[in-house]
């Protein structure tokens, strides 16, 4: 989805293969959730080395992205693609796409408004709702990056879609996708008169695709290496990566 969209709108993705279970690249250094539970068993020493390797790397190259776009006074806006498991706890989610943002900045609110109102337009049989299933100022990059940058900067935008469109595949996730992606032009001829104090010059899209079911199955084989010491090893092998990367796709 993320990669679609950066295509289709000439936006920059910023993307990571490193699984959930190894290190959360949407979480804050101090989240307890920030590791999976295999490597939460793990030394202090493996941890250090994770986040090290995988986790400040992803996170220096999204800061100088938007970094630099504010710098050239550029107006920034992430999207975050995510996906969200159908049903939690025994409980449905009752959406087909969730758009998350902090209702206390005013930009992201209106963006929200304009983008629901789209997709009612160029998918009008989709249930869209705002900050759900997921409060929109929650723990993750878009917070972060709301810390670094004024509302008159930056915009941040998690996008959240229903798995069973993602693993329903074949036409109807390739049309809604371009729904999505359609939904997203209009707002181009409308941002610089709509949003308070807003320009948009270029636009900016983060890859963050997060797959709960699928990294629910992989939890299970993560956790039976518990006392095993090729445990990051063989979590963060090139070919495991491969596979991961390409099932999403």
């Amino acid at each position: 989805m993320a990669k679609e969209l950066a295509a289709k709108l000439g936006g920059v993705v910023v993307a990571s293969e490193v699984s959930r279970l190894l290190v959360d690249l949407n979480r804050s250094l101090g989240n307890p959730s920030i590791h999976g539970e295999a490597i939460r068993a793990a030394s202090d020493l493996q941890r250090r080395e994770i986040v090290e390797r995988y986790y400040l790397p992803y996170r220096a190259e999204a800061l100088r992205h938007v970094s630099a776009a504010v710098k050239r006074g550029v107006g920034v806006v992430h999207i975050s693609s995510h996906s969200f498991t159908p049903k939690l706890h025994g409980k449905l989610r009752n959406a087909d796409i969730g758009l998350l943002y902090d209702p206390a900045r005013e930009c992201e609110v209106q963006f929200c408004d304009l983008w629901k109102k789209s997709l009612a337009t160029y998918a009008p049989d989709l249930k869209v709702r705002r900050n759900y299933p997921y409060a929109g100022k929650g723990d993750g990059l878009t917070r972060y990056f709301r810390g670094q940058f004024s509302p008159a900067d930056y915009v941040g935008i998690e996008l959240e879609i229903n798995q069973r469109h993602v693993f329903q595949a074949g036409a109807p996730w390739t049309a809604l996708r371009k729904a999505v992606i359609d939904s997203l032009r209009p707002l181009y001829r409308e941002i610089g008169d709509t949003l308070t104090d807003w320009r948009i010059l270029a636009p900016m899209f983060i890859l963050a695709f997060i797959l709960p079911e699928m990294l629910i199955a992989a939890a299970n084989f993560a956790i039976s290496f518990i006392g095993d010491p090729n445990t990051v090893a063989r979590l963060v092998s090139p070919r495991s990566a491969a596979r991961s990367l390409a099932s999403v796709v």
